[in-house]
């Protein structure tokens, strides 16, 4: 099996070493020439997780899962929204996406925000999936 890793980070920092927003994106791409389908899918399903704190971080954090549809396209979705403790009005916010319907090929996206507004937050996830599709 062959894969393609691509990825951004960016951070915005409030002074040298406390990064106030972070703005991650990446994009793995999988084609599969010499595996059974079943261990394919065993390997590309594990692609589908966000990691996005633990203890309590984890459990104040909500979570869908869902499909998205394009005219092409299915993808296996989980989104997930976190309201910062110190800053009530800001946000970590995680969109996951797994492409569906191939034996042969696979491709999950991820965006993560860190301390953005709920308004920015929607607009950036909003083109991030109008780009991915």
């Amino acid at each position: 099996m062959a894969s393609k890793y691509c990825s951004a980070n960016d951070d915005v920092y409030v002074s040298g070493s406390q990064s106030f927003q972070t703005f991650q994106m990446q994009s793995t791409q999988y084609e599969n020439k010499e595996l059974t389908t079943m261990a394919f899918y065993n390997i590309y399903g594990g692609s589908h997780r966000l990691y996005g704190g633990y203890g309590e971080a984890a459990k104040t954090r909500e979570c869908k899962n869902g499909f998205l549809s394009s005219a092409d396209k299915e993808w296996k979705t989980i989104f997930c929204v976190q309201k910062k403790k110190k800053f009530p009005k800001l946000y970590d916010v995680s969109l996951a996406m797994s492409l569906l319907g191939h034996d042969d090929i696979g491709q999950t996206v991820k965006i993560e925000l860190e301390g953005f507004s709920k308004e920015a937050s929607q607009k950036l996830i909003k083109a991030f999936v109008e780009e991915t599709q």
